[in-house]
Order: structure tokens, then sequence, then C-alpha cells
């Protein structure tokens, strides 16, 4: 027992440490007023939705990869060898198969990361081609913003069909899907697609555009 409270008081003192380490880099990467850090923090996240969004997915993915280094580093002394470790692992990461669909963490982690990281490259691409593209344009104003906006909801697409693969769906299952959405768009939805759909046609067709003047009720 004396052994095992030494272990625990020594590992987890190292993990405090280390975790100390890594929010401070952070924390500098989220403060750093100027150089180049601050330009890249610019790019990828030009507002403070997006840094929190950061801040809290790095904190806890420092905490789980930590956790589970700590827990490597227990094992030993728990009397868990690198074998029981390896088949403890597979099971998790494996998943289960529950009513005919397999439910894999390693898969689902895979996807919401590819989407986080898609997302963002998204975002980023938006802003380098509006940047560098877009604005040099001899166009007007509103279809610059279709240019842009098109960009973004195709960029999120290509990511959302990305990530559905890496899931591992079967397709027939995403048609279930599909089906059941309709339902629930026919009795309960019919504004917020019409009004989704509307915007799509002002964005392409432009009878209203950036720059022009709308007097509603005087």
């Amino acid at each position: 027992i004396t052994y095992l409270l030494v272990a625990v008081i020594g590992i987890g003192a190292a993990v405090l440490i280390l975790r100390s380490v890594v929010h401070e880099a952070i924390g500098r990467f989220l403060t750093q007023p100027v150089g180049r850090m601050a330009r890249i923090r610019h790019s990828l996240f030009p507002n403070d939705r997006g840094l929190w969004v950061f801040e809290t997915g790095a904190a806890l993915c420092t905490d789980i990869v930590l956790g589970l280094t700590a827990l490597v580093a227990l094992a030993p002394v728990l009397g868990l060898s690198g074998t029981d470790l390896a088949a403890i692992g597979t099971a998790v990461l494996e998943g289960a198969t529950v009513g005919g669909v397999r439910i894999a963490p390693l898969n689902i982690l895979g996807a919401v990361a590819a989407f986080t990281l898609g997302i963002l490259a998204t975002r980023f691409l938006q802003r380098r081609l509006d940047a560098r593209f877009i604005e040099k344009l001899q166009i007007d104003r509103g279809l610059k913003n279709s240019i842009r906006t098109g960009i973004g909801y195709l960029g999120g697409l290509i990511v959302a069909i990305f990530a559905i693969g890496l899931l591992g769906l079967d397709l027939s299952n995403l048609a279930l899907i599909a089906s059941a959405l309709s339902v629930g768009i026919g009795f309960g939805l019919q504004n917020i697609v019409q009004n989704f759909v509307a915007g799509l046609i002002l964005l392409v067709e432009r009878p209203v555009k950036v720059g022009d003047w709308v007097v509603v009720g005087g």
C-alpha cells in the first residue's frame, strides 16, 4: 500500500506539473499580442468564440492524454502487464456492436477531430481567399459575399461527408435517418428550411445584395 501511495503521489505530481506547463503554453499562444504566434492565432481564430473552443478543446485533450499517460505509468504498480494494457486498449478502441451498429470510440474521435480540423481549414481558406483574391476582384460586394459564403458551404459539406466516412456508417442507415428528418421537416421545420433555401436563392440571384437599403415599416 505504501509503495502504491508513493507511486500515485509521484506520478500525480509529475502530471500536474506537465499540465501546468501545457496550459501555460496554451495561454501564451492565446494572449501573445504581436509576433508570428499572434498572426497564426488571428488567421485561425478571428473571434473570441473560436478562441474559447480552441482553449476548451486543447485543455480537454491535454487532460485526456496526461490521464492515459498516468494510467500507463501506474500499470506496473497495479500489477498490469503490457499485454493486459494492450488488450484493454484494443477492447475500448474497437468498441462493441449494438443493434447491428458497431460503436467504436476510435472512429468517433477520429471523425470529430477530422470535422473540427476540416472546419478550421475551411475558415482559414475562406479568409485567405477573401484577403488575397476575392477582395481584389472588380465585382460588387454582394457577389463577393456570395462567393465567400458558397466556399464555406461547400467546404463544410465536403468535411461532413469525409467525417461520416470515417465513422464507417452504412449509407442505408443514413438513408433511414434522412427519411426521418424529412418527416420532421414536413411537420415542424418547414419555416426553417424555407428560410434557408430563400437565403441560398438570395445569395445566387441577389435581388437584395450588400449595400442596398431595405426600408421596413417606414
